[in-house]
C-alpha cells in the first residue's frame, strides 16, 4: 500500500536497500554475500523468530486479550477494543519517549500514531482471542507481527530509508490494510463475535433431570 501511494520506494527483485543496510560493519566472507541470499535469510529468520516471539507475546496477551478485553465486554466488544487498544498503545510510552518505533516524528505525534496502531490490530488479536476462546492465536499472530516488523527493510531501495511514519503497519498506509481487514470482519459478520450466553443465578451449570 505504501508503494502504490509513494511513500515507500521499492527493490523488489534487486533487495538494495538491504544490501546498502547490510554492508556496514560486515566483515569476511559475508561481504560476497548476494543480496538475493540476504533476503532469503532475512524471510527465513522472520518465519523461525516468529515461534520465538510468541514466547514474550504470550506474556502481553494474557493480560491484554486474555484478562482485559473479557473484563472490558460489559462496554460491548466495541468498547472493550476501544478502550483495550488505547491502553496498550499508552503503555508503550517507555518505548517511545526512548526514540523507538517512530523517530522521525515528535513525540505526541508518537503517542497518537501508536494508539491508532494498537487499537486497530487490538481489535484484530481482540477478534482471535474471542472466535476462538483462546488466548494461544492471538499471541502467535502477536509474535509473527512483531518478527515481521523488519520485513519492509527487505524490498526497499537504496538510499530511501524506511520510516515507520509512512512504511509498514505501524505506519498510517499500514492503518489502511488493518482497518480494511476490520471491514471485511464486519461484512462477513464476523464482528461481533457471537459469544456463548451464560446463564447466571444459584442453579447454573446444573443439569436438570425430567420425568416428563
Amino acid at each position: 500500500v505504501g508503494y502504490l501511494l509513494g511513500t515507500y520506494h521499492a527493490d523488489w527483485t534487486g533487495f538494495s536497500g538491504l544490501a546498502e543496510q547490510s554492508g556496514t560493519g560486515v566483515i569476511g566472507a559475508e561481504q560476497q554475500t548476494s543480496p538475493g541470499t540476504l533476503a532469503l535469510i532475512q524471510i527465513a529468520q522472520i518465519l523461525g523468530v516468529g515461534w520465538l516471539q510468541v514466547i514474550p507475546a504470550l506474556g502481553e496477551e494474557l493480560g491484554w486479550r486474555g484478562y482485559l478485553v473479557q473484563a472490558l465486554l460489559p462496554l460491548g466488544q466495541p468498547g472493550a477494543f476501544l478502550t483495550s487498544g488505547v491502553l496498550w498503545g499508552l503503555w508503550h510510552a517507555p518505548v517511545l519517549i526512548l526514540g523507538f518505533n517512530y523517530p522521525t516524528v515528535p513525540i505526541v505525534v508518537s503517542f497518537i500514531m501508536m494508539v491508532c496502531f494498537c487499537v486497530l490490530v487490538g481489535t484484530l488479536l481482540g477478534w482471535l482471542r474471542l472466535t476462538t476462546r483462546s488466548v494461544w492465536p492471538a499471541a502467535i499472530a502477536h509474535g509473527f507481527l512483531n518478527s515481521a516488523a523488519g520485513l519492509a527493510v527487505v524490498f526497499s531501495q537504496a538510499g530511501h530509508p524506511v520510516d515507520n511514519a509512512s512504511v509498514g503497519l505501524l505506519s498510517w498506509t499500514g492503518w489502511i490494510v488493518l482497518g480494511l481487514l476490520i471491514l471485511v470482519l464486519l461484512m462477513l459478520g464476523k464482528l461481533p463475535v457471537h459469544l456463548p450466553v451464560e446463564k447466571t443465578g444459584i442453579s447454573r451449570g446444573v443439569r436438570r433431570l425430567s420425568r416428563r
